[in-house]
């Protein structure tokens, strides 16, 4: 989808509504290009091909702000031969998914938000470029409205005609610059594919949240070069987005950092949820409260609270025993966790596609995803 600062047309591209994709789906990284063909059958994802393909060095530099293709050929050799090794050239239409530094995820939240196409761009236009600092006519904006928390008030009663009447939209927004976006799309046309549509890695990984139990919190942590990627959902649903820019020595920081956001803020939340803004924009600051926070306002929790983390390092190598980085994640949540209440953590990077596969789930985590919700 192609947005300009007056023209949004919404599309079904994210991972909550059901979205009809192509059955073959590959990830771009810096170092590698990972590709599948599978489809989901009684709730379980059957791969029948896979191959994950290095990228020489130098070739792919992902980055939102300046060119990410350095040398198209090899490049394109490197898609062509990925193709080649997993079978695929039957293949035309692809889910494709994009380095996460090449875009920016955001989840919006717009109070009385405009109910003409026109207006809703502008206001979207302008939110994100307040969070990038780009104008929206150099940008590709992919949204999706997401529908309404189920809000109750404290005495269970349903919400007053004013309180829904007042409530706000929820977006789920992706940007890139568009020049960015077509130079991708270029290289994989010229090896002869046709992506359907292209989104960042992680929020292709997060399709891995659609696979768990209902009416539980979880969070996707991923890792990809220097970019950090902290996803929490609530009941399949997004509830909180942080996307940071850190080094390696940062990352632990970081998500004992949001971490502690999540059991101050939202644990226990019930009207709305952290906004762009409030998650990603003011990362490491004082959260902003609400009105309704301010004034006391009581609520009542929402959730068991965090149940599940989800574990994808692209930064580590593939991991036989225990993942390190994992074991550094579960110390930190045996640390803020009460006993009883420590979230179970799942790390991608240590199960193998097949019991003799040198692969990872962590390797093919995205295109996975990309299917495992479709």
């Amino acid at each position: 989808m192609r947005v300009g600062i007056f023209e949004i047309v919404e599309r079904v591209r994210t991972f909550f509504t059901a979205p009809a994709l192509p059955r073959t789906a590959l990830a771009l990284r810096q170092r590698e290009i990972a590709l599948v063909e599978a489809r989901c059958k009684r709730g379980r994802l059957l791969v029948r091909r896979a191959a994950v393909e290095p990228v020489p060095e130098g070739v792919l530099e992902p980055t939102f702000d300046g060119k990410n293709v350095r040398a198209k050929e090899p490049l394109r050799r490197a898609l062509q031969r990925a193709v080649e090794r997993a079978g695929l050239q039957h293949a035309r239409r692809w889910a494709v998914a994009l380095p996460s530094a090449a875009c920016r995820l955001f989840l919006l939240e717009i109070e009385h938000a405009p109910k003409a196409k026109e207006e809703l761009a502008s206001v979207i236009g302008w939110k994100v470029e307040r969070l990038v600092g780009i104008s929206a006519a150099e940008l590709t904006i992919a949204v999706q409205h997401l529908p309404h928390r189920r809000e109750r008030s404290v005495m269970g009663a349903a919400p007053s005609a004013r309180e829904a009447a007042s409530r706000s939209e929820r977006f789920l927004a992706v940007a890139a610059r568009s020049e960015v976006l077509a130079a991708y799309e270029e290289v994989l046309k010229e090896a002869g594919l046709h992506p359907g549509f292209l989104i960042p890695n992680n929020l292709a990984e997060s399709g891995w949240m659609a696979t768990l139990p209902s009416g539980q919190d979880a969070l996707l942590i991923s890792v990809e070069g220097e970019w950090l990627t902290l996803f929490f959902t609530r009941d399949r649903e997004p509830l909180a987005i942080r996307a940071v820019h850190c080094g390696s020595e940062a990352v632990l920081e970081e998500i004992h950092r949001t971490l502690v956001y999540y059991q101050d803020r939202l644990s226990h939340q019930v009207r709305g949820s952290p906004s762009a803004e409030d998650a990603v924009a003011q990362a490491g600051a004082a959260p902003v409260v609400s009105e309704e926070e301010a004034a006391g306002h009581p609520s009542a929790p929402l959730g068991g609270g965090l149940q599940t983390i989800v574990v994808v390092n692209h930064n580590e190598g593939a991991q036989e025993a225990r993942s390190p980085f994992a074991r550094e994640i579960e110390t930190l949540c045996h640390a803020l966790f009460p006993s009883g209440a420590v979230p179970a953590l799942y790390s991608l990077n240590e199960h193998a596609l097949e019991p003799d596969a040198s692969w990872r789930l962590s390797h093919l985590a995205a295109p996975l995803g990309l299917i495992a919700c479709s």
